[in-house]
């Protein structure tokens, strides 16, 4: 990730990354013993989709709540962001800085608009990028009592808003350009409806030459891996090609595997870089629950979440993310910061965004240059979670601030560097092997 801050910030910083409290290569928060224990309790789910799901979903969340409970170490109750942001200025200080140069992206942006708040006068360059909106994130807007945050953050309307671009842009890029176009909303609505109705569908693929294999998909893994493709416009050729492939099968009856290209399986990472036991599973909670104020009924996740078929198809994913806080009692944190957000800050604050985002929507970024007293705002009309990379305007606008702390501007709008749909797609274009592209998320 360095790499992409360029050689006038490599040279003049070292890039120093760190994992939050509690989370995986730090000192872990753990409940389980093991891995297979970890995944025995987690839900065999995207999410739910229908009443005995809750049920299966709900006791998933209840199994994690009484094995933290119960065996979770000393770092569960006290992973709170705030708590972070404190760890962060220790970090600052124990490496002789007088002041902090910080880039956050997604729950980054938490931690930075947190740590501005807790220590303004401790800022020399903060940057926030894919910005979520912090009084959503921890006690809501006055109204919002009744919604979990995760649906208070309205993370499911920045990923329609995504989905509906890809749609656009699909259909001007044409069948030449795109493998689901024409129509490629009405032919996505008609995929989707007959997943969910047939839940799960099955498809066949041709893994090698002669060798076809039978894979499964849920409504769940469907909507997962579209919203993870989301993240990154640079992958949507491959994803209108998967859903070019499902339709034949799933809609049309056709008999013809999904041929994968000579991309083959996907890279895997040493495993030495990684520890034997990853917390994904707690640290989560431990840290989303511990911020959060969250409804006491689980009829608020059910009424948030809505009926399926929807209108928006990430109501449910986003919503149901964050019902493990119903009976996470653990996580509670009397140390946590829930605002104010508008601490004046002697150099400017950079706040970063594309135009559609499918987790941190655009609004996080307009509320928090418009909360931030001393705070200019560099935004790429483009798509995908967060700004870094994909702009060579708006990486100019950041790294010259990090390298001067001078943002002499209100607002500033940055092309993106590509347009999705102009690269080439097909068996010949490299990409995940089409069985591995649709995935749980859990």
């Amino acid at each position: 990730m360095a790499f992409l801050f360029g050689s006038d910030v490599r040279a003049s910083f070292d890039i120093v990354g760190f994992d939050p409290r509690g989370v995986t290569r730090g000192t872990p928060a753990r409940c389980f013993g093991n891995e297979k224990q970890q995944e025995s309790a987690a839900a065999p789910l995207a999410f739910p989709t229908n009443e005995a799901e809750v049920g299966i979903w709900l006791a998933s969340d209840q199994t994690l709540a009484d094995q933290c409970a119960k065996r979770g170490n000393r770092l569960i109750g006290h992973m709170s962001t705030a708590n972070v942001a404190r760890d962060l200025d220790r970090l600052r200080a124990a490496v002789g800085d007088e002041a902090l140069t910080y880039y956050g992206i997604s729950y980054g942006t938490q931690i930075g608009q947190t740590y501005v708040n807790l220590f303004p006068e401790n800022v020399r360059a903060v940057v926030v990028d894919g910005v979520l909106d912090p009084e959503a994130w921890t006690d809501g807007a006055p109204g919002e009592e009744g919604l979990p945050f995760s649906a208070r953050l309205r993370s499911a309307d920045g990923a329609q808003a995504t989905l509906e671009e890809f749609f656009r842009l699909c259909d001007e890029a044409g069948p030449d350009g795109c493998a689901f176009a024409p129509n490629a909303a009405d032919r996505f609505r008609v995929l989707a409806d007959t997943v969910l109705e047939n839940d799960p569908v099955t498809f066949r693929v041709e893994v090698e030459p002669g060798v076809v294999e039978e894979a499964s998909l849920t409504y769940g893994d469907l909507i997962g891996r579209t919203l993870g493709a989301m993240y990154g416009s640079g992958e949507w050729p491959f994803l209108a090609q998967d859903f070019a492939a499902l339709e034949a099968q799933v809609v049309n009856g056709s008999t013809d595997p999904y041929v994968v290209g000579p991309d083959g399986e996907p890279g895997q990472p040493p495993k030495k870089l990684f520890p034997n036991y990853v917390n994904w599973l707690e640290a989560g909670p431990a840290v989303l629950c511990a911020d959060s104020q969250n409804p006491d009924t689980i009829d608020a996740w059910v009424e948030a979440a809505g009926p399926l078929p929807a209108a928006n198809y990430f109501d449910a994913l986003w919503t149901w993310i964050s019902s493990t806080c119903l009976s996470f009692e653990a996580a509670a944190d009397e140390d946590r910061y829930a605002g104010p957000w508008d601490a004046f800050t002697e150099n400017p604050v950079l706040v970063m965004s594309t135009l559609f985002d499918p987790a941190t929507r655009v609004e996080g970024a307009y509320k928090a240059h418009e909360t931030l007293p001393n705070s200019s705002l560099v935004l790429v009309d483009g798509w995908g979670h967060g700004a870094l990379g994909i702009s060579a305007c708006a990486d100019f606008y950041r790294n010259q601030y990090l390298l001067t702390t001078e943002a002499d501007f209100d607002t500033v709008v940055c092309p993106q560097n590509f347009a999705p749909f102009d690269r080439p797609f097909g068996a010949e274009a490299e990409g995940l092997a089409a069985r591995d592209r649709f995935l749980p998320l859990n």
